[in-house]
């Protein structure tokens, strides 16, 4: 069992990991992925997919799943906890600036971004590093956008999460 002390200091650096992401300020070194608990990291996906979304402008459709996900912890490859999310937008995909903005707002946030078209789709993905599994997907078409993600792979029991999901 944590501290009181271990607890207000996770949810200190979360609030400040998604103040972050939300403003588009810069913070120190990001809290390290296995010190979010499983809803932390469910949190902060969400965090920056809201962000993203904001970023692209438009009506979204959220999609996100609550349900977690099995995943393998970068480094030990022990069992571990992640979430996914997606939103969906009709309609023309952001404009030239508003991908630059989306771009530098998920640098920011310590993400590593890439650009590319495929099938007619133009495609930001980013990916945070050491945590391959963390990353943010938007593809934007002529009739139809849409932003996915899956949170960082963190220490937890998928039986405990799906049991935590089921009682919220």
């Amino acid at each position: 069992m944590r501290s009181a002390h271990q607890a207000f200091v996770r949810r200190a650096a979360l609030a400040v990991v998604v103040l972050a992401v939300v403003t588009g300020c810069s913070t120190p070194a990001p809290v390290a992925d296995s010190e979010l608990s499983p809803l932390e990291s469910q949190q902060a996906l969400f965090a920056v997919l809201d962000e993203t979304q904001r970023a692209a402008g438009g009506e979204w459709e959220t999609q996100d799943s609550p349900s977690p996900r099995p995943c393998t912890l970068p480094g030990s490859g022990d069992d571990g906890v992640t979430f996914s999310g997606r939103r969906l937008r009709d309609g023309v995909g952001p404009s030239a600036d508003e991908t630059d903005a989306i771009v530098a707002g998920l640098e920011k946030a310590g993400f590593e971004v890439g650009r590319e078209t495929v099938g007619g789709f133009d495609n930001v993905r980013a990916v945070m590093p050491g945590n391959g599994s963390y990353y943010v997907l938007l593809e934007a078409g002529t009739n139809v956008t849409a932003l996915s993600g899956q949170a960082a792979c963190v220490p937890g029991d998928i039986i405990e999460e799906l049991q935590r999901v089921k009682d919220s």
